[in-house]
């Protein structure tokens, strides 16, 4: 999906989740705000466009923004953000901090928003397409977007690494219990664990806790030998209480 540019506006815009970054507009390249109170038509909106991810929010005048759909919502930002500073004169020091904080994480949040979390699918065509979940938003959310924004992104090239590595796993033929277990069968079984197994970390077993699951390995090996027409059968190994097991 690409940016937006100011030649080719979507057809409509939304600043709903960029109020933060509209509470902050700027003054035109090469003009100075003129005189006390708000001058919009000297300013530049730093607006989020409908269905385009954070990473396309551009600054744009009030003059282009009249030209497009959704021009009501920025109408209604200026609105209240009048108000807003005009109730300022009547808060205690302590109100303005909070309301200038509560401002500061809006503009985190929203720069969060830019951060790639997850690349969910791929659509290969010549640009290859990536479909991201970004850091904060919820799937509904998620936009298509070229590998190149992806990799300029931050967090994009570890959550392609991560997206590849799941591919190739997919890929892997899935061996299931039963193929497993057929294989450990054919090979003579496993030996007894005499010391703790290093994939089991957080403790050290005891004794007879190795011994339950040398027996449960035991077991699970016969299971597969009734179903070949070998002796063997099922088994619970069920824990006492005070054994700590």
């Amino acid at each position: 999906m690409p940016a937006p540019k100011a030649s080719s506006h979507p057809q409509t815009c939304q600043t709903r989740a960029a109020v933060s970054l509209l509470s902050h507009p700027r003054a035109l390249a090469g003009k100075e705000q003129s005189g006390p109170g708000f001058h919009w038509d000297q300013a530049e909106f730093h607006v989020k466009w409908k269905s385009y991810s954070y990473t396309h929010c551009s600054w744009e005048s009030l003059n282009t923004l009249k030209n497009l759909g959704g021009f009501k919502r920025v109408t209604n930002y200026c609105r209240r953000a009048e108000l807003s500073e005009a109730g300022r004169v009547s808060l205690s020091r302590e109100e303005l901090e909070l309301q200038d904080v509560q401002r500061q994480m809006e503009e985190q949040l929203v720069e969060q928003y830019t951060q790639v979390e997850r690349i969910v699918a791929e659509r290969p065509d010549a640009s290859r397409c990536l479909l991201v979940k970004w850091e904060g938003l919820p799937y509904c959310e998620c936009t298509w977007e070229t590998e190149a924004a992806v990799m300029a992104a931050k967090g994009g090239p570890e959550a392609r690494d991560d997206f590849l590595t799941r591919q190739q796993r997919l890929q892997e033929q899935f061996k299931g219990v039963d193929a497993a277990r057929s294989s450990v069968i054919s090979k003579g079984g496993i030996a007894d664990m005499s010391t703790q197994p290093a994939f089991l970390t957080g403790g050290k077993l005891r004794d007879y806790q190795l011994e339950g699951i040398n027996w449960l390995t035991r077991a699970w090996i016969k299971v597969g030998m009734l179903r070949i027409g070998a002796p063997g059968g099922a088994g619970v190994l069920p824990d006492h209480p005070g054994l700590g097991g």
